[in-house]
């Protein structure tokens, strides 16, 4: 298969607000960043998240409609800044958490956004778990069905899970929980479904061999990513630092592991509501590294451990 043969099997994306940062509340940044990423034909998706300007809301829905990317919403971002919690164990913090979720579903929709993703919230204790779970259960069912009646091929939600102990300290958390809430969810609502984030499965002590393949019904979207397990660091915990940096977890031969093992559960032959399955690289500049460049890092990367994938793999 040609290297750059990923194109008929997934579209490549790239995590808009990780790879310019100094986007957020610069409007020509913010423009000019989405443009480079729309005009690239590298990438067939883009990942961005609310943008709160009426005319660069358009400005962007526009640039997205003609480019014909497929498009991930990323509302677990405003959550974090809002600190919105889907499993809040208060009626009212999670009533306000669900509606101004909903708002964001509708700026999904006018993006042509394919995939709505969200986090759990934090993690309350092990005393509470069980019950915050129960409302993220119920948080979730209320945005698929919110989502549902705006159309007919409804935008899937999508759940990211993350650390528990290490730095987002989130509910959700273990994968093999997530699942669980995941195939609840499902039994009443078919837009639904997991991101899994390579980075956080280092993070939450998990093997991707063993993980993906139990996962692979729910999941319906994927991050690359890397991520250091070294407190000495500075980029230490979840902040998704270049591929191959000094005590990184993931580098070309990693990230060529994880696509295998993706590829021998068949998540590339299931079904998926985008055109094809998307798989995203996320990345963030560290400090005063250029944004273009930790791209391109990730760009060879991905070119790199394709080649590995590719001269290790058959395709029909």
């Amino acid at each position: 298969m040609n290297v750059t043969g990923w194109a008929s099997i997934f579209n490549l994306g790239l995590v808009h607000p990780a790879a310019y940062p100094k986007a957020v509340g610069d409007r020509d940044t913010l423009l000019e960043s989405i443009r480079r990423i729309v005009t690239d034909p590298f990438f067939g998706a883009i990942e961005i998240t609310h943008i709160s300007e009426d005319a660069v809301r358009n400005e962007v829905a526009s640039l997205l409609d003609t480019g014909g990317q497929e498009v991930v919403y990323l509302a677990a971002s405003v959550m974090m800044r809002q600190q919105l919690n889907l499993s809040s164990l208060s009626a009212t913090e999670r009533s306000s958490a669900v509606s101004q979720l909903k708002s964001l579903i509708d700026e999904a929709y006018a993006f042509g956004a394919q995939l709505f993703l969200v986090g759990s919230g934090p993690d309350p204790g092990p005393s509470s778990r069980e019950a915050a779970k129960e409302q993220l259960v119920e948080s979730l069912n209320e945005l698929c069905a919110y989502a549902r009646k705006l159309a007919k091929e409804p935008i899937i939600i999508t759940l990211e899970n993350y650390d528990r102990d290490i730095d987002k300290r989130f509910l959700l958390g273990p994968t093999s929980e997530a699942v669980e809430v995941a195939r609840r969810v499902l039994k009443e609502h078919p837009n639904f479904g997991l991101t899994i984030d390579q980075s956080h499965l280092y993070q939450l002590g998990e093997d991707p061999a063993c993980v993906l393949p139990e996962a692979m019904d729910v999941i319906v979207h994927i991050h690359l990513a890397n991520c250091s397990l070294d407190r000495e660091l500075p980029w230490f915990g979840d902040q998704h630092p270049r591929f191959g940096i000094a005590g990184s977890k993931v580098g070309v031969k990693e990230m060529a592991s994880f696509l295998s093992i993706l590829m021998q559960a068949g998540y590339f032959e299931r079904q998926h509501v985008t055109a094809l399955p998307v798989i995203s690289l996320e990345v963030k500049p560290w400090e005063n590294e250029e944004p273009e460049a930790v791209v391109a890092n990730a760009k060879r990367t991905l070119l790199r451990a394709w080649a590995e994938v590719c001269g290790c793999q058959s395709f029909s």
